[in-house]
């Protein structure tokens, strides 16, 4: 998020959001990611070393749906015509955000790593 809100801050211009949009790519966006936490998991366990065959079609299948949903997040996010109501957001924004999920990262990295 950072990265992404440094373009808006150095050019100092707010960015429109349409919401009809950013529905849905977040919902493909979790989806994949859901899947991708999913097959992760799948792989990890013991008996996943010593599958049957008709298992690893099925971790190809989920991995190659969670390909397609992530690339349909990205069409629709880029690709497809802005739709829904729409509502502009500064150029800070995103840029804090960002800025504070990094800062909320560390500092529950350190408090993980005082309780160890």
């Amino acid at each position: 998020m950072i990265v992404r809100g440094i373009f808006p801050l150095l050019n100092k211009e707010n960015q429109i959001i349409y919401s009809g949009n950013l529905v849905i790519s977040t919902l493909l966006l979790v989806g994949s990611l859901l899947m991708l936490i999913y097959l992760i998991v799948n792989l990890l366990k013991k008996e996943a070393f010593q599958e049957p065959k008709t298992k690893q079609k099925m971790t190809i299948l989920f991995g190659f749906i969670t390909i397609v949903l992530f690339a349909m997040s990205f069409y629709v996010r880029f690709a497809i015509q802005p739709f829904g109501p729409s509502f502009e957001v500064s150029y800070y924004t995103i840029f804090g955000l960002g800025c504070f999920m990094l800062l909320a990262s560390y500092l529950f990295k350190k408090m993980r790593e005082q309780k160890a």
